[in-house]
């Protein structure tokens, strides 16, 4: 009787870490898109499928560069902190690389893939847009148009950071969501 006691509350418990684990990440982004501070990057071309998640719009941002804080052991292959500020027209910038989290400023979380010289270059922590299946290839075609023909009709994406994370909320083209473009182009 003991035993089967021990087993049901054995299995319980694994049953309420499987959930716990996901239900925790699942949490995390929920809560920076509805609480987290809104920013706009700047998109660049680039390929995209994911087999286990489906279709995405593959991003590439043109912010990828920032300059690390003096005193600051930056390395390639780590994770550092970018402090967030605004450009004149209104989209995000990588101001400083930091080793740890600013308490004052807004901050990123970002792997560093190269630094030298008081200068690194960043990997964003978002770099896929996920789309319904059947409309993902439109879009992703519709994106790399815009993003080689004409810089007038911007691409970006709107991301939503709390804490570190970052979330992307929605992918624009010519200052419109990426759904209304399309169904304006009849896609």
């Amino acid at each position: 009787m003991k035993t089967a006691r021990w087993l049901i509350s054995l299995f319980a418990l694994v049953v309420v870490a499987q959930i716990a684990g996901p239900a925790s990440l699942i949490a995390k982004h929920e809560l920076t898109l509805r609480h987290g501070t809104r920013w706009k990057f700047r998109t660049a071309p680039v390929d995209p499928y994911d087999a286990f998640r489906g279709r995405y719009v593959a991003l590439g941002f043109s912010e990828n560069k920032v300059p690390i804080a003096p005193g600051a052991k930056i390395e390639a292959d780590m994770d550092a902190y970018a402090v967030l500020g605004t450009d004149t027209n209104g989209f995000a910038r990588l101001d400083m690389l930091r080793k740890s989290p600013s308490s004052d400023k807004p901050f990123l979380k970002v792997h560093v893939t190269w630094a030298d010289r008081g200068q690194a270059s960043v990997e964003l922590p978002f770099n896929r847009f996920f789309m319904e299946e059947h409309r993902a290839p439109a879009a992703e075609q519709a994106y790399q148009q815009s993003n080689r023909r004409d810089a007038a009709k911007p691409t970006y994406v709107v991301v939503r950071v709390r804490n570190g994370v970052g979330v992307i909320e929605n992918l624009f083209i010519a200052d419109k969501p990426i759904s209304d473009y399309l169904r304006e182009q009849g896609k």
